[in-house]
């Protein structure tokens, strides 16, 4: 789904944010981090697909300091896992209904707070204007302000989040166009990244195809073995005997690496 970020005639203004919101009704409930917000909806990466026109309640707040929205609103569209219309992450677009004047007025300051940075812009501003460093600034954010940041981080902050190793704000960090090669190398050396992460990193090929991050793919723990015995293939010779001698390489990981030794 490609969601424009400008006003065109007829739309609305949507922005990426990491804002969580909680979509519910009688029987069910889905509580995702929303990937973009407009004055009209939203669209919740997810894959509990919820048939299009189910109605319920939908609660988010850009902070935990503000008080929540809650409105009525009805899934518009639903692009379950796999689907052939949507290549990007699944999903549903989400419709508000009958918003009031007082939350449509402050829906538009928050798409607007969040669109402008101003999020951004404050944890950069205690960074230059207080005494602690970067990774005590972000210490003592909560994730939904580092979720912010990693939209945007550039340098030192994309280093800070890597370092600091939240899951959840290093998904959101992997589609910051300011990540490099560099940054990825470090990334996949971490034994905390969880199997998702990896996942996603094989998936860009400018990343996988990076003989250093293959390697860091094809030895790191929670790497899937069908995935890594796939791509063991594409190591150099100088990797692939490296990984036969790395500690703490899986068995079977260690096995295959060594029957693409003798093969070559």
């Amino acid at each position: 789904m490609s969601l424009p970020e400008v006003d065109a005639p007829g739309r609305h203004v949507r922005t990426g944010t990491p804002v969580q919101a909680e979509f519910g009704g009688t029987r069910f409930t889905a509580k995702e981090f929303i990937a973009d917000l407009s004055q009209a909806g939203v669209f919740l990466p997810t894959e509990l697909i919820l048939e299009p026109r189910t109605e319920g309640t939908l609660t988010f707040r850009a902070t935990r300091y503000e008080e929540p929205f809650t409105v009525r609103a009805e899934i518009a569209v639903a692009f379950p896992p796999g689907n052939a219309v949507y290549e990007g992450e699944p999903g549903v677009g989400v419709m508000l209904k009958d918003l009031t004047p007082a939350l449509r007025d402050r829906l538009d300051r928050m798409v607007d707070g969040t669109r402008d940075g101003s999020i951004v812009e404050s944890i950069r501003r205690a960074v230059r204007e207080g005494t602690k460093s970067l990774e005590q600034q972000l210490r003592g954010r909560p994730t939904d302000q580092k979720l912010m940041l990693a939209m945007q981080a550039e340098g030192p902050e994309i280093d800070a989040l890597l370092k600091e190793g939240n899951p959840v704000v290093v998904t959101r960090l992997l589609k910051n166009p300011r990540l490099q090669i560099p940054h990825v190398r470090v990334l996949t050396r971490d034994a905390r990244l969880t199997t998702p992460i990896l996942l996603a990193v094989g998936k860009k090929r400018e990343w996988i195809e990076d003989d250093e991050i293959l390697f860091n793919f094809c030895k790191h723990p929670k790497a899937p073995r069908h995935e890594v015995k796939r791509r063991i293939v594409n190591l150099s010779l100088g990797k692939i005997r490296e990984l036969i001698l790395a500690p703490g390489v899986h068995p079977e990981v260690r096995a295959e690496a060594k029957k693409f030794s003798r093969g070559r």
